[in-house]
């Protein structure tokens, strides 16, 4: 009896188990997520948001002016071809790290540039011909200065022999940089050195290689207090603005793009905050899609991320001080006060203005040219992105340098870059497992309940053996005396009948007992 009453405790209890865990499986799933996903030191995300195993491939087109011996000519219109792609791989790292009581985390993000010669399209001897950055970028920051300012200036370029054309290989505009005369004099006028940080030589590459100036000081959400807040930029630079732009467009939010808080709806928008821009952008929800077996939203950067209010009244602030047709971005104010536009490849979602003030440049195609990012909307991690931006240059007339005096206004393009990210084998793989947590769960707890029916069955069944087994012997036993009682004497009528219900078993115990 002891054990039988055991078994039928132990099957309810699976029951009871399994019962819970079936109807609790959503939230249960929502605080192992939550668990694992938190920044921490000792969570599972922090090893890989820290160092990510993988490498992020970055592919850079180069647009090299053909006819510079035009320039000089009226309605001089630039003629370029593009050189590349030329195929680098970037490894990141977040270094200096401080954990604060405010569940956020502050730090720098070490990046490191490696050439791949072997996939590029072209040799890194390959010679580039462009605007000068070193005078140009001397021009458009002394827009401002007064005459008797800009004129030791303009001297000091014509004695340098400056040029407003320059001629470089890949291996010094991006690579291992060049030295400029007019660098070194950055570090002694007064009013040159612009905002940003000067290093020894000019290269684009060159200066973010092992550097962590460019992507400043990031104080990002843990998701520890509110897994909403993880992966949310609340300070850049220890600021809460970018000086770069006024009213909204100043404003720091949004994610760092390689990570965003979980989220399971569909037509909503990410936004992401953009070092190299100064500002954060606001991605719009473009489709569904599968990468590698697991189904993700798609979002993407459209018009009007750089619209400058024509198309959207609230987009008054793109312009940075420098109002141009919309299709770009102004980035003088971010980088050291050289002339630097940023647009979508080959002017995507542009006004006409800029491909037809030049020669050579294909119409934008949007599966070429186009930023989008594919999140999984579950645990907020992207599957796969491609960052597609165009980096330009403004030549604009500045009658107080005299190298650049009557210039014509032309938005030249110097190149576009594309950043693919996409996770390996064994992190979609790891992601996979994660997804499917719900799915265990419920085979669990249905595997309970089974248990327990099956422990329960096999506790009652003897049992009803048992009882049925009583039953059959006291009719037998009442049918023995029934038959003793008939053959020791005459039956009255109503004896008979008794027999009768007797014999037949349709008697209850409490009359049988009578």
């Amino acid at each position: 009896m002891q054990r039988i009453s055991l078994r039928m405790w132990l099957g309810s209890a699976l029951v009871v188990t399994g019962l819970i865990f079936l109807c609790s499986s959503s939230s249960l799933f929502e605080f192992i997520l939550r668990k694992a996903l938190v920044l921490s030191p000792s969570s599972l995300l922090f090893e890989i948001w820290r160092a990510p195993p993988f490498n992020i491939d970055v592919k850079v087109v180069v647009f090299n002016l053909t006819n510079p011996h035009q320039f000089l000519e009226e309605d001089f219109k630039p003629q370029f071809e593009e050189l590349g792609p030329y195929i680098l791989y970037e490894r990141d790292e977040k270094v200096n790290i401080v954990w604060n009581d405010n569940y956020t985390v502050t730090y720098e993000i070490l990046r490191t540039y490696y050439y791949d010669e072997e996939k590029s399209n072209g040799s890194m001897e390959d010679y580039i011909t462009a605007l000068n950055t070193a005078s140009l970028s001397a021009s458009y920051g002394s827009r401002h200065w007064s005459l008797f300012s800009t004129f030791p200036l303009s001297m000091a370029i014509r004695i340098l022999g400056k040029s407003v054309l320059m001629r470089k290989s890949f291996r010094e505009l991006f690579i291992e940089g060049y030295f400029d005369p007019l660098l070194t004099m950055a570090y002694v006028v007064p009013g040159m050195k612009g905002k940003g940080q000067l290093k020894d030589k000019i290269g684009l590459l060159y200066e973010r290689n092992a550097s962590t100036y460019f992507d400043g000081v990031i104080n990002l959400g843990t998701g520890v207090d509110d897994i909403s807040k993880l992966g949310t930029v609340f300070n850049w630079n220890y600021q809460n603005r970018t000086p770069t732009f006024e009213g909204k467009c100043g404003e720091v939010y949004g994610a760092t793009a390689e990570l965003f808080a979980p989220s399971s709806s569909r037509g909503t928008t990410l936004s992401f905050f953009v070092p190299e821009v100064c500002r954060s952008v606001t991605m719009e929800y473009l489709d569904d899609r599968y990468i590698q077996g697991i189904f993700g939203h798609r979002y993407f950067l459209g018009e009007k991320t750089v619209d400058n209010g024509s198309l959207y009244p609230e987009n008054w602030c793109n312009c940075g001080g420098e109002c141009l047709p919309r299709g770009v971005i102004n980035a003088s104010s971010c980088l050291r006060d050289l002339p630097m536009f940023f647009s979508f490849p080959h002017f995507l979602f542009g006004d006409p203005y800029y491909r037809e003030r030049v020669k050579g440049i294909a119409p934008p195609d949007l599966d070429e040219h186009l930023l989008h990012m594919t999140v999984e909307p579950t645990t907020g991690i992207p599957l796969e992105a491609f960052f597609r931006l165009q980096m330009n240059l403004l030549l604009r007339d500045n009658p107080k340098i005299s190298l650049f005096r009557d210039v014509p206004t032309i938005m030249f393009p110097y190149f576009w870059i594309e950043k693919k990210l996409a996770l390996p084998p064994n992190m979609i793989t790891l992601l996979k497992w994660i997804l499917s947590i719900p799915t265990i769960i419920i085979c669990f707890a249905i595997a309970l309940i089974l248990l327990g029916l099956i422990i329960l069955t096999l506790a009652v069944l003897p049992w009803f053996r048992s009882n049925k087994y009583k039953d059959e012997n006291r009719m037998l036993q009442n049918r023995k005396a029934a038959k003793e009682i008939f053959c020791n004497k005459q039956l009255q009528p109503e004896e008979a009948e008794l027999l009768n219900l007797v014999t037949n078993g349709k008697f209850t115990n409490e009359e049988r007992s009578k």
